[in-house]
């Protein structure tokens, strides 16, 4: 039977799950462009790198008011989305907050990027203007390889605009992608490119519901 649950600052993730998380996360951006086109993950020490990384970064998330959502069958995490409230995060703090813990991600970090393709990322990344006064940014989406093409990833995402619609601030969901196959999928499901940038390798589609 699936089932969603929703994660906030005031609904405790346990440590079990915060690494199924960070597993789950990890296999979803080594399999994405953006993520693959940065990180050199043929490096012994890569994916282990992302999994500490996303293990801080999930608590980080639950710490500051942004959303996780799973999608379980059996008890098992089958899916997840993470909701990133458009809220300027403070780096410094983080790292100081995780010190010394977060001293060897850090340094494996260094080892496995591409800085040249990094500080190209950085700014296509960047969207000339919000696409509203308040809205959530779809941090990331993925379901486990084992159930994907059972509709479990559309349930996931309507979940996630229900989620964020009880926001009433609240006017859409923002995410990024660049995945032609991916953008056509967010455009069969409403979301429409707000911009588009190019560099001579990689193209970035931003994009956005109204709720």
């Amino acid at each position: 039977m699936l089932k969603f649950d929703i994660y906030k600052a005031d609904k405790n993730l346990s440590e079990s799950k915060i690494k199924q998380v960070a597993q789950m996360t990890t296999f979803i951006f080594m399999n994405e462009g953006i993520t693959k086109y940065i990180f050199d993950f043929s490096k012994e020490t890569a994916a282990e790198t992302i999994c500490n990384l996303n293990m801080l970064k999930a608590r980080e998330y639950l710490n500051n008011e942004q959303i996780i959502l799973l999608a379980e069958s059996d008890e098992e995490i089958i899916g997840i989305a993470v909701l990133k409230k458009n809220i300027k995060s403070n780096f410094l703090k983080t790292i100081r907050i995780y010190f010394p813990k977060i001293l060897p991600i850090i340094i494996n970090l260094l080892k496995i990027i591409n800085f040249k393709r990094a500080a190209r990322i950085y700014k296509l990344l960047k969207i000339d203007k919000n696409p509203a006064d308040d809205y959530y940014t779809l941090e990331a989406i993925g379901v486990k390889e084992s159930h994907q093409g059972q509709g479990v990833g559309k349930r996931l995402l309507k979940k996630a605009e229900e989620t964020a619609s009880l926001s009433k601030r609240c006017k859409g969901i923002y995410l990024y992608t660049s995945e032609l196959k991916n953008k056509e999928i967010y455009e069969h499901l409403g979301y429409s490119v707000i911009e588009k940038k190019d560099s001579e390798d990689i193209t970035i589609y931003h994009m956005f519901k109204h709720l």
